[in-house]
């Protein structure tokens, strides 16, 4: 999961740079964990179900919106990728592997908002 979210990352940030926009790197974000997110495999598996439950969203709300073919496909490749994160996850806490039928889109504003838990 994590050379895919850096792959996720890199295929954005190259998308990103040929349009001539400059793509956000790790020292412009400042994030940090919940106390005990690492204390047991049970909570970094809730940690990690949050975090791709908020990805996918991202993704899904975002890919609505997007006008351009090539962003539009890379974020749909992404977005389903993130699916298979949330149900390998989900597998691995014994809990539900298929989610709805339709994955929730969630807003700039609502992904913004549940980030806030993560800034230090």
């Amino acid at each position: 999961m994590r050379a895919d979210e850096q792959a996720h990352y890199d295929g954005l940030a190259s998308l990103l740079a040929r349009a001539g926009q400059t793509p956000a790197t790790s020292a412009d974000i400042d994030f940090a964990y919940p106390k005990a997110a690492f204390a047991s495999a049970a909570s970094i598996l809730d940690l990690a179900e949050e975090l791709e439950a908020l990805q996918l969203g991202a993704y899904v709300g975002a890919n609505a919106g997007v006008q351009t073919p090539r962003l539009r496909a890379a974020i749909g490749q992404i977005l389903a990728n993130e699916a298979q994160h949330a149900s390998a996850i989900g597998a691995l806490a014994g809990k539900q592997v298929i989610g709805k039928a339709f994955a929730p889109a969630l807003q700039p504003d609502a992904v913004a908002a549940a980030l806030d838990a993560y800034e230090s």
